[in-house]
């Protein structure tokens, strides 16, 4: 196969329609940045953290989309959160860039897709798996595995963190939602095809 650069991927990862063009500018920029000044792990690693942080926090989510801060406030605030959890020096400079160039809002589909195209190097990503109860550790790690197989069976070193959601109406088996795919192995998704087979049978 042939080689994966940072271009390629940026490619199909914009034609997957997974990035608008501004994250897609502003992340490629880092990612190179990032392996100029040898620091592509501690880069990614940065970028994971403050992704959560913005996942788990609605008041820092809601800050980054306020028009009515400005870029100097938000970068104030970037470069603090920076400080505090011990961010790369490229990092911090991306973030200060981000912030003074007006992007702040566009920081958490920046960051996305940051995680994405590192990811797509590799190959791996996170799925989102919906049971009707809680995966054992065991199970977990089991699906992790059949599902790094099966999304990308040409990259062995490929990874897949499975995240548990619990939705009690699928009724039973699973729901694994992988990027831009889905697959649908539910009960209640085989029912609604042995109802639409009966329907169709009369």
């Amino acid at each position: 196969a042939a080689g994966v650069t940072a271009g390629s991927v940026s490619r199909r990862w914009m034609a997957a329609g997974m990035t608008s063009a501004v994250d897609l500018r502003y992340a490629s920029v880092l990612q190179r940045v990032a392996a100029q000044k040898q620091a592509s792990a501690a880069v990614g690693k940065d970028c994971e953290e403050l992704d959560s942080m913005i996942q788990s926090s609605s008041v820092l989510a809601a800050f980054l989309k306020d028009t009515s801060q400005s870029s100097a406030t938000k970068s104030a605030v970037l470069a603090q959160i920076s400080k505090t959890a011990g961010m790369s020096e490229v990092t911090t400079n991306f973030l200060r860039l981000v912030a003074d160039n007006g992007r702040a809002a566009e920081l958490p589909g920046i960051l996305k897709t940051v995680n994405g195209m590192a990811a797509a190097k590799v190959g791996g990503g996170k799925a989102v798996v919906t049971t009707t109860e809680p995966l054992t550790e065991w199970n977990k790690v089991k699906l992790e595995k059949q599902l790094a197989e099966f999304f990308f069976p040409d990259k062995p070193d490929a990874s897949v963190e499975v995240v548990n959601q619990i939705d009690k109406s699928i009724m039973g088996g699973m729901q694994v939602q992988m990027e831009d795919k889905f697959i649908d192995a539910s009960v209640r998704q085989e029912l609604i095809k042995i109802k639409e087979l009966l329907r169709s049978a009369m």
